[in-house]
């Protein structure tokens, strides 16, 4: 009987070390600010807050700690920066910043707008906004081993279209990894789901045990390349020469397998649409000063959800 209790608990000893090697070692600490902006009254987007939502799913399963704001204003916004910043500090670990809304440049600076503010001029999107170097600072601040930052957002000036197209460098000495959804001076599409292309193949891709983080945002890339038939393209930059992967060995994806990001066909290329117009300056302010309707808010020139893009211009989430 002794030799036979003892096999058992060897098996027992056995199976423990495996399945300990087989999961890998716990994750280090991981903290994500999520933001989501839809509801802009000069023009409103149709999938920020599916995408955020997304994301935040996503990001949970692979263990990060979730602040998420949709629709927020500027106070809100730099609230929840403030507490990002608090908690990378106060864990370490990882930060990841994701934002979808609109985002612009302005004299080298890159602003985050925020919802419920009228942007009748560059100053007010100055003064009224929350800019990209406030978040990389708070994360640069907080010491941390990885810091990502993801812009979901087009990068041009929707107050003033013909100003600077394309978010400016950031640098910083932190260590940095950087995607925006699509290429300088190019828009972001909507797409024909409940995502925008590039959050549905980013948080498929996150949700892909023992991926690393370049091949996380490759694949990114090539899905979303593919499915805009080269129409956008995600960009990159990074001074990150460590090692990260979002679920480690042993870890699955929410649903319960690995997800290879599904790529669209040609044939639906035709029915992808553009995120949001770029509307002019004139048309902003001329919106704020036309009486608004009590059942719904619209755009210049649109409808309750979507509105038309200025004469001569494309529609883009900006």
């Amino acid at each position: 009987m002794r030799p036979l209790k003892m096999l058992l608990r060897l098996a027992v000893l056995l199976s423990v070390a495996f399945l300990a090697r087989a999961e890998g070692p716990p994750p280090e600490p991981r903290t994500a600010l999520i933001i989501g902006n839809a509801a802009y009254s000069f023009a409103p987007l149709k999938n920020p807050i599916n995408d955020a939502e997304a994301m935040a799913s996503a990001l949970e399963g692979a263990g990060f700690k979730v602040i998420k704001e949709t629709n927020a204003d500027q106070a809100k916004m730099v609230e929840a920066v403030r507490t990002f910043g608090a908690e990378l500090k106060r864990r370490g670990g990882v930060g990841l910043f994701y934002f979808s809304g609109h985002g612009t440049q302005i004299d080298g600076e890159n602003y985050l707008l925020p919802v419920g503010a009228e942007f009748r001029s560059l100053e007010d999107v100055k003064r009224g906004s929350v800019t990209a170097l406030a978040v990389v600072d708070g994360m640069a601040s907080a010491r941390s081993d990885l810091n990502i930052f993801i812009l979901d957002a087009c990068r041009n000036n929707p107050v003033d279209p013909n100003g600077a197209k394309g978010l400016s460098r950031i640098d910083s000495t932190a260590r940095l990894f950087i995607s925006f959804a699509t290429s300088p001076g190019l828009p972001a599409l909507d797409g024909t789901g409940d995502n925008s292309p590039y959050a549905k193949y980013l948080y498929q891709s996150i949700e892909a045990p023992n991926l690393d983080i370049e091949d996380t945002f490759k694949r990114t890339l090539k899905g979303v390349y593919v499915e805009t038939n080269h129409e956008q393209t995600p960009w990159i930059a990074s001074n990150f020469f460590g090692d990260f992967v979002f679920r480690p060995s042993g870890e699955t994806p929410s649903a319960g397998k690995e997800k290879e990001p599904e790529v669209a066909t040609p044939k639906t290329i035709g029915s992808i649409v553009l995120r949001a117009p770029i509307p002019t300056a004139a048309n902003i302010a001329a919106w704020w000063r036309s009486p608004k309707p009590t059942t719904s808010s619209t755009s210049p020139g649109g409808s309750a959800r979507t509105c038309s893009a200025a004469a001569g211009t494309s529609p883009a989430r900006c």
